[in-house]
């Protein structure tokens, strides 16, 4: 017995008329996560030093991680590049270290 599936056919040529839809709606979503991690990392952080509770380790951190977050991103980009990816799939790496970074530290924070 084979399995039937329930989908329609998608019309001849509508994945390519698709793809920039989906990659702006994958773009928003990436744009959405980063910028609510970021700002519950500035409001973590934010209440942390005017409480008095934040360590050195913390502040320091802070400033320190902003570089290495650039750098490795410019040499995400760099690799994809040099790979030959689309420029699209250039970006997606490139902010993908940042987005990673961001996340980790709001979820650290959050305790």
């Amino acid at each position: 017995m084979s399995k039937r599936s329930t989908r329609a056919a998608m019309p001849p040529g509508y994945a390519e008329m698709m793809a920039p839809w989906m990659l702006m709606t994958e773009m928003w979503r990436f744009q959405y996560e980063t910028s609510a991690a970021a700002a519950e990392v500035i409001l973590r952080r934010t209440l942390l030093a005017a409480t008095g509770a934040m360590s050195l380790q913390e502040a320091v951190g802070m400033v320190m991680e902003k570089p290495a977050a650039f750098s490795n991103s410019l040499e995400a980009m760099a690799r994809a590049m040099a790979d030959g990816a689309a420029p699209q799939e250039a970006l997606r790496a490139a902010a993908a270290p940042m987005s990673r970074r961001m996340r980790a530290n709001a979820a650290r924070l959050r305790g």
